[in-house]
């Protein structure tokens, strides 16, 4: 099983919760040429959603989903992003956090946070694979 962070951030004025608010009322996310980690994305991946940026709810973990559909895509060019488009992911949302977790409270747990002074650089590009323990660490830091 594979494991995924799908990272949203502020843009062209627009903060990342609000985006990804929409994305998860659509159940659609935009996976772009240059998305990196994009190839190990399939059907039953496990996503955890992100909130980067400085505003509402930034620099936490909000939701935890489930990748249902993969559409592959050639040719569609999103004009708003001015990049082209490699897949229209489709995902289930399966638990909202009902506090967000803020990365800066388990940094330095994460195995994929190389420089936990840096943490941010570790999530640039979209997606990033991890680990089942840096998933089921994050899940679990939900304070209850």
């Amino acid at each position: 099983m594979n494991y995924a962070i799908f990272v949203t951030s502020d843009f062209k004025g627009k903060i990342a919760f609000e985006i990804l608010n929409e994305r998860i009322d659509e159940k659609k996310w935009l996976i772009f040429d240059k998305t990196r980690d994009k190839e190990h994305l399939i059907i039953g991946t496990k996503i955890i959603f992100y909130i980067a940026g400085k505003f509402k709810f930034s620099k936490s973990f909000y939701a935890i989903g489930e990748i249902q559909e993969i559409e592959k895509s050639d040719d569609f060019y999103d004009p708003e992003y001015n990049q082209y488009v490699s897949q229209f992911i489709t995902f289930k949302v399966t638990k909202l956090f009902s506090k967000p977790i803020d990365i800066r409270s388990i940094k330095e747990k994460l195995n994929f946070i190389r420089k936990p002074k840096y943490y941010g650089l570790d999530l640039i590009g979209g997606v990033k694979i991890i680990q089942r323990q840096d998933f089921e660490l994050i899940i679990n830091s939900e304070v209850k």
